[in-house]
């Protein structure tokens, strides 16, 4: 199901790209939750993406998530049979973890070339954010990479958050995306800031 979710969002970049009415040097993605996770990726198989703003991200600690948590906890991935049972079988578990580590957002953290800004919630029980902080690290390659992080914030994201968003979408719409790498708060909260040398 993924693989084909993050073939069909790279190829909507690639069909927007094509438009005469797009700057094609200014896509902007962005989303949260799921949407989050995709943003992620989809900056990350494709080049075209300027910038990239993912909120309260998901599908990131995939293997931690079949390992620790409770099939109730998003996403769904755990294995079960034809019944819509949970298998609690370890070598199904094993295979299922195999497979949910090419899916991981993690992964695709070194793919990503543009300008990038991930906002999390540290009180979010829906998704991994202690695993897209860890991804966050692996930007390696990204042009400019800002991090918005709220202790007190649940899945709805970091206080500021929106407002943030729209900072860097502007910047983009302006033509003058380096804008974003002056923003250092957002909601009362500390922006971290790293630019690619």
């Amino acid at each position: 199901y993924y693989r084909a979710v993050f073939a069909a969002c790279s190829r909507a970049v690639d069909l927007l790209a094509t438009c005469a009415e797009v700057d094609a040097s200014r896509i902007f993605v962005t989303g949260g939750s799921q949407g989050g996770g995709l943003t992620f990726i989809t900056a990350a198989l494709n080049p075209k993406v300027a910038m990239a703003v993912s909120g309260s991200p998901g599908l990131f600690g995939l293997e931690w998530k079949l390992r620790h948590l409770p099939p109730q906890w998003w996403p769904p991935i755990d294995p079960i049979n034809e019944q819509g049972q949970l298998v609690s079988d370890v070598k199904a578990l094993e295979a299922r973890i195999a497979v949910a580590r090419y899916a991981d957002a993690a992964n695709f953290a070194p793919r990503i070339t543009g300008r990038v800004l991930v906002m999390s919630g540290l009180q979010d029980h829906v998704t991994s954010q202690a695993a897209a902080l860890a991804a966050w690290s692996r930007l390696s390659n990204a042009r400019t990479k800002a991090l918005l992080v709220d202790p007190w914030a649940g899945h709805n994201g970091p206080r500021g958050g929106q407002g943030l968003n729209s900072t860097w979408w502007l910047a983009l719409v302006a033509a003058d995306p380096g804008r974003v790498e002056t923003v250092r708060e957002a909601g009362g909260l500390p922006v971290r800031v790293e630019v690619k040398k």
